[in-house]
């Protein structure tokens, strides 16, 4: 049993680096993107928003998955 609840602090841990980690990627990533000139066929943008997007739903994966190890 210790061990289960060590394991599971353990993985809490992790994933709460993780979401800061994300965290502060989604927002450099804005920063880049609002520096960006917005021209009609600006491709950078379009990655920009894209990757936004994919670390968003991750950090959104991860929230969800360390509120099933603490739901408080």
């Amino acid at each position: 049993m210790i061990l289960f609840t060590w394991g599971k602090e353990r993985r809490a841990v992790q994933l709460a680096k993780k979401i800061i980690d994300q965290n502060s990627k989604i927002r450099i990533l804005h920063e880049e993107l609002d520096t960006m000139p917005r021209t009609a066929n600006n491709t950078n943008i379009f990655f920009l928003e894209n990757e936004i997007r994919k670390l968003k739903s991750e950090r959104q994966n991860n929230l969800d998955e360390l509120t099933t190890i603490n739901p408080f």
